[in-house]
């Protein structure tokens, strides 16, 4: 075999196989300049339950869609992302003592875990649970008849917008100038 077949075999190889890490994120993650959410574990209401929903995701002029999955169990959080195709992209498991084991199939895939983390409890954490474990900010929710928007603020000026309408929520994060758009795939 010549040298160049083997180099790809193993290049193939190794972007197939991806990596692995465990690591303890910080549990108080800044969500806005000034402010933090300390991260929970899973509520007793989200237990036993599973969502899987198409991500929309634009980052100025970037935009990406993923199919994400989301297991809520007593101790743990899991989280997998695919391509809308199917492939494996990366597969975070954060349990409620910190730790957070990490499988990335692409190199260099997948989000800031902590900031992965947040967004997902701002979006699912009973609000109750959230209004504790934020600091420097203010959480806050308004329910109209159709929609219910949460949204974090600091000093006034709201810094995160979360909207749920039927199948979709929207995230818009004003500071880190990133949207997600969640749209239910499975009733």
């Amino acid at each position: 075999m010549s040298r160049a077949i083997i180099a790809t075999l193993l290049f193939l190889g190794l972007i197939l196989t991806g990596c692995s890490a465990v690591t303890r994120p910080e549990q108080q993650v800044n969500i806005t300049a000034q402010g933090s959410l300390t991260l929970l574990p899973v509520p007793q209401v989200l237990r036993g339950t599973q969502i899987t929903q198409l991500l929309r995701a634009s980052y100025g002029d970037d935009s990406y869609e993923l199919i994400i999955q989301l297991e809520f169990a007593r101790e743990r959080l899991s989280v997998i992302a695919m391509s809308v195709e199917g492939l494996p992209i990366f597969e975070q498991v954060y349990y409620s003592d910190g730790r957070l084991i990490t499988h990335q199939f692409l190199a260099g895939a997948g989000p800031e875990p902590s900031y992965m983390l947040a967004d997902i409890q701002l979006v699912h954490w009973p609000l109750q649970q959230l209004q504790y474990s934020i600091h420097g900010a203010e959480l806050s929710e308004r329910v109209s008849s159709d929609t219910t928007t949460r949204i974090v603020s600091e000093g006034g000026e709201s810094t995160i917008i979360i909207v749920y309408d039927a199948n979709k929520v929207s995230l818009s994060h004003k500071q880190r100038g990133y949207k997600l758009e969640l749209i239910r795939l499975e009733e």
